[in-house]
C-alpha cells in the first residue's frame, strides 16, 4: 500500500510508453512498468524511475487476454491499493492490402487494439472509484493513445487505422460516464515519432526511414519522438487540465494540415 500517487503505462519498456512511464515518474507517480514481454529493456524503464526517486513495479501481462489484464489490476491492488492514473499505450500491428488481411490479423489487432484499452479502463475506473471512498480527493485520469490513422487513411492501414479510431470513440463514452466519478479521460495521437529503441544492436519499433518523406510535409519541419508525446500524457493528467475531458490532442508538427507522404 502506499500513499504516493500510481501510473499504470501498458506497453512502457521502450518508445513512446517508456517516456511516458519517465515523465510521469519525473512528476512524482510510482510507476507500474508493463509489457507484452519482459527484458532488459523494461528493466532499464525501472532502474531509470527508482533513479528518479519512485517506485516501480514491473508487471507482464498480455493486452490481448482477458486473463491476463485481470491478474495485472490484482497484482497493482495487491502492491500499491491505488490507481491514479492509467496510460493505454500498448499496441500491435500488422499491414496488409484489404482483399489480403488475414482473420487472425484482425482478431489480434482488435483485441490488444482496442478490446485491450477497454478492459483495462474497465479494471482502472472501478480501482480510482474505490479508492475515493477512502479518500475523495482521488479523482483519476486515464490517457488512451489514439493516432492520426484514427481519420486519415494510408495503404494497408485498414485494421489498425479501425482500431485507432474506436480509440477515440471510446475515449469520448468513457469520458461523458466517467466524469460524474471525477476521472478524466482523453486521447492523444501521435503523428509519425521516431520510436526506435536506443541500442542500435536492436530493430526499430517503427520505420528508421520516417523522417525524410515526413519532414518536409511536416509544418514544424522535424519528425516527433517520445518525449513529445510524453509531455502532452503529463499534461493531460494534470491539475493544469483539470477541465478538460473526452478530447482527442494530435502531437504530429502539424503533419494533418498538409499531404501524406509518397512513401
Amino acid at each position: 500500500m502506499t500513499n504516493n500517487r500510481v501510473a499504470l503505462v501498458t506497453g512502457s519498456r521502450r518508445g513512446i510508453g517508456r517516456a511516458i512511464a519517465l515523465t510521469l515518474a519525473r512528476d512524482g507517480y510510482d510507476i507500474v512498468v508493463n509489457d507484452y514481454e519482459i527484458d532488459d529493456n523494461a528493466q532499464q524503464t525501472a532502474a531509470a524511475i527508482e533513479a528518479q526517486g519512485r517506485q516501480a513495479l514491473v508487471l507482464q501481462a498480455d493486452m490481448g487476454s482477458p486473463t491476463s489484464i485481470k491478474a495485472l489490476f490484482q497484482q497493482i491492488e495487491q502492491r500499491f491499493g491505488r490507481l491514479d492514473v492509467l496510460v493505454n499505450n500498448a499496441a500491435t500491428w500488422s499491414w496488409h492490402d484489404f482483399l489480403d488481411i488475414p482473420e487472425e490479423d484482425w482478431d489480434t489487432m482488435l483485441n490488444v487494439d482496442l478490446k485491450g484499452p477497454f478492459l483495462c479502463s474497465q479494471a482502472a475506473a472501478r480501482l480510482m472509484i474505490a479508492n475515493q471512498d477512502n479518500n475523495p480527493r482521488i479523482k483519476g485520469a486515464i490517457i488512451n493513445i489514439s493516432s492520426v490513422h484514427r481519420s486519415r487513411c494510408w495503404p494497408q492501414d485498414t485494421v489498425y487505422g479501425i482500431c485507432k479510431a474506436g480509440i477515440m470513440r471510446l475515449t469520448e463514452s468513457m469520458a461523458y460516464e466517467l466524469g460524474p466519478q471525477g476521472i478524466r479521460v482523453n486521447a492523444i495521437a501521435p503523428g509519425y515519432i521516431d520510436s526506435r529503441v536506443p541500442h542500435p544492436n536492436e530493430p526499430p519499433i517503427g520505420q528508421p526511414t520516417y523522417a525524410e518523406p515526413v519532414v518536409p510535409v511536416t509544418p514544424l519541419r522535424r519528425i516527433g519522438v517520445p518525449e513529445d508525446i510524453a509531455e502532452a500524457a503529463a499534461f493531460l493528467v494534470s491539475e493544469r487540465a483539470s477541465f478538460i475531458t473526452g478530447q482527442c490532442l494530435t502531437v504530429d508538427g502539424g503533419f494533418l494540415l498538409g499531404g501524406t507522404p509518397a512513401t
